[in-house]
């Protein structure tokens, strides 16, 4: 039997969902720096040290999910019996990409200390 979602389905549907919450994120950022500014209370230190942050957590989320891609494949290579491919790869990404997150806490609390 054939299934019915392949693994391009899932990545693309996976690339759009991604999108559209990285624009809502920013949308919502840029409403929130323009409240600040009407009320004058927009800090530039803390905007910057902030961005700077930001930046450390999309960097170590685009490693985490390269990496999870890394693995899956490594994996359906090894794991040829089963067929599990459409499951492994949104897997090891979700995996990764999470646990890329949680290490970018730790690296951004370890920078606001210095």
């Amino acid at each position: 039997m054939e299934s019915f979602i392949g693994l391009g389905e899932i990545l693309a549907l996976l690339i759009i969902v991604s999108g559209v919450t990285i624009y809502f994120f920013h949308k919502a950022r840029h409403l929130e720096r323009m409240a600040q500014i009407e009320r004058d209370q927009l800090n530039e230190n803390e905007s910057s040290t902030v961005s700077s942050y930001l930046d450390i957590k999309f960097g170590m989320l685009m490693i985490g999910l390269g990496l999870g891609m890394f693995v899956a494949w490594i994996w359906e290579r090894i794991d040829q019996a089963s067929n599990t491919e459409y499951a492994t790869y949104p897997a090891f990404m979700l995996f990764f990409g999470g646990l890329s997150l949680i290490l970018s806490y730790f690296v951004a609390r370890r920078l606001s200390k210095r």
